[in-house]
């Protein structure tokens, strides 16, 4: 972690949006006045399947 910060400087990022499996993972960047938003998981989606059907 730490790029985040980086790039909500460099990009001008004000919302940062996570799903809530990372609760509390980014609340760091609310020392730079960035919002950040949890958003709840939906069970059956997993991004990390999507990725690797997606390479196969």
């Amino acid at each position: 972690m730490g790029s985040e910060k980086e790039d909500c400087q460099q990009y001008h990022i004000d919302v940062f949006v996570m799903g809530d499996d990372w609760q509390g993972q980014f609340d760091y960047l609310q020392d730079q006045g960035v919002e950040v938003i949890y958003l709840p998981r939906t069970p059956e989606i997993s991004t990390t399947r999507i990725k690797n059907d997606l390479h196969e």
